[in-house]
C-alpha cells in the first residue's frame, strides 16, 4: 500500500512531499519509488519527505530504486531516500538510492538533514549505490549529510558505491560517506568513484570504505576512499579518509587513487589511511599518475599492508611526474 503524497508538479519539475511504501515480495522484482525514463528539469525531495523502496525476491533477482530518472536539470535531497534489495535464495540484488541513466545538467545536492542509503543482499551478486550517475554532473555534486551503501553476496561478487559518477564539474563532501562490501569471490567498496574526469575534489568530512572482513573474507578485495579514472583539477582534503580491504588471495586499499593528472596540486591537512591484509596485499594512502603543482601535507598519509607472499605499502605514490614541490610538515604518529 502507498500513502497518498503531496505533489506539486509541472512539465518542467517535480517538488514532492514523499511518504513511504511497504515491502513487496515476489520471485523476481524491480521496484521503483519514482521512475521517470525521460528528463526532469528539477527534482526536489523536501524536508519531511521520505522515499523508501524495498524489494524482496524469493526465487530470483531483486532490484530496488529510490529515484530512477533518465536525465535531470538538477536533483536536491533534503530528507531520507532509501533502497533495499534482497535476493533470498538465488539470483542477484541491486539497490540504488538515486540512479540517473544519463546526465545532470547543473547540480546534485544532498543537503543537511538528508540521508541516502542503499543496501543489497544477494547470492550470486550484490550491487549497492547511494548515488549513481552514469553520465556527467555538469556543474557540481555536493554532500552535506550522509550517504551509505552496503552490499553482501554469499556466493559471488559484491560492490558498494556511496557515490559513483561518470564525470563531474566539481565534487564536495561535507557530510559522511560510507561504503561496505563483502562477497565470496570478490568485494569492492568505493566512497567516491569517478569513471572519467572531475574538477576540484574537496573532502571536509569522513569517508569510510571496507571491502571484505577479517572473519569471512572474499578471495579478492579492493577498497577506494576516492577513485578517479581520469584527471582531477585539484584535490583538497581536510578530513579523515579510511580504506581497508581483507581478502584471501589478494587485497588492495587506496585512500585516494587518481589514474591520470592532478592539474593543480594536492593539499592534505588530515589523515588518509589505507590498510590491506591478504596473501598478496597492497596499500596506498594516496596514489596518483602525475601532479602539476605542489603536494602540501600537514596531516598523515599512511599505507599498511599485511601479506604472506607479498606486501607493499605507500603513504604517497606518484607513478609518473611531480612538477612542483613536495612539502611535508606533518610530524606523523
Amino acid at each position: 500500500s502507498v500513502n497518498k503524497p503531496f505533489i506539486t508538479s509541472s512539465r518542467f519539475s517535480i517538488d514532492r512531499q514523499f511518504s513511504t511504501i511497504d515491502t513487496i515480495n515476489m520471485d523476481n522484482l524491480k521496484l521503483y519509488y519514482l521512475n521517470v525514463l525521460g528528463n526532469i528539469d528539477t527534482l526536489t525531495n523536501s524536508l519531511g519527505g521520505v522515499i523508501n523502496s524495498i524489494a524482496n525476491a524469493s526465487a530470483g533477482d531483486a532490484n530496488a530504486y529510490g529515484i530512477h530518472v533518465g536525465s535531470a536539470g538538477a536533483i536536491t535531497n533534503n530528507d531520507l531516500i532509501a533502497a533495499e534489495a534482497n535476493a533470498v535464495s538465488v539470483g542477484e540484488a541491486s539497490a540504488y538510492g538515486i540512479n540517473v541513466a544519463g546526465d545532470i545538467a547543473t547540480t546534485l545536492s544532498n543537503n543537511i538533514g538528508g540521508g541516502i542509503n542503499a543496501t543489497a543482499s544477494g547470492i550470486n551478486e550484490a550491487n549497492a549505490y547511494g548515488i549513481n550517475v552514469s553520465g556527467a554532473v555538469t556543474t557540481s555534486l555536493s554532500n552535506a549529510a550522509t550517504i551509505s551503501a552496503t552490499a553482501n553476496a554469499t556466493a559471488g561478487e559484491a560492490n558498494a558505491y556511496a557515490i559513483s559518477v561518470g564525470s563531474a564539474g566539481a565534487i564536495t563532501n561535507n557530510g559522511s560517506l560510507d561504503a561496505r562490501a563483502n562477497g565470496f569471490d570478490e568485494a569492492a567498496a568505493y566512497g567516491i568513484n569517478v569513471t572519467s574526469n572531475v574538477g576540484v575534489l574537496t573532502n571536509a568530512a569522513s569517508i569510510t570504505v571496507v571491502a571484505g572482513n577479517m572473519f569471512t573474507p572474499p578471495n579478492v578485495a579492493n577498497s577506494y576512499g576516492v577513485k578517479v579514472g581520469g584527471d582531477v583539477a585539484g584535490i583538497a582534503n581536510s578530513a579523515e579518509i579510511n580504506a581497508t580491504a581483507f581478502g584471501i588471495e589478494e587485497a588492495n586499499a587506496y585512500g585516494i587513487e587518481v589514474a591520470g593528472l592532478v592539474a593543480a596540486g594536492i593539499v592534505n591537512s588530515s589523515n588518509i589511511y589505507a590498510g590491506a591484509g591478504s596473501v598478496d596485499a597492497e596499500a596506498y594512502g594516496v596514489k596518483v599518475g602525475s601532479v602539476n603543482g605542489n603536494v602540501l601535507n600537514s596531516g598523515e598519509l599512511s599505507g599498511a599492508a599485511e601479506g604472506v607472499d607479498e606486501a607493499k605499502a605507500y603513504g604517497l605514490m606518484v607513478s609518473d611526474t611531480l612538477t612542483g614541490d613536495l612539502i611535508n610538515t606533518s610530524t606523523g604518529k
